[in-house]
């Protein structure tokens, strides 16, 4: 887990998809969303380029929450 994510946010029940996406801004990478266009065939321009690690590493800060899921989805 890089350093930037795992200082990323806290554990709050009301974050909110504004903060998460801004968090993912934080620790995006063009060599990873290079990697995902050359490994799976992803060609977006809205992908972000975020590791794994760092992703699992804001989803634990977080935990569960349902309504934060659906705004995010609904962000594209």
């Amino acid at each position: 887990m890089t350093r930037a994510a795992s200082s990323m946010i806290a554990r709050l029940e009301n974050v909110g998809a504004r903060t998460v996406l801004a968090s993912l801004e934080r620790v995006r990478s063009k060599s990873v969303r290079d990697a995902m266009s050359a490994r799976y065939g992803i060609q977006t321009k809205t992908a972000l380029g975020v590791a794994m690690r760092d992703m699992l590493a804001i989803a634990k800060d977080i935990g569960v929450n349902h309504r934060l899921a659906l705004a995010l989805w609904e962000t594209g």
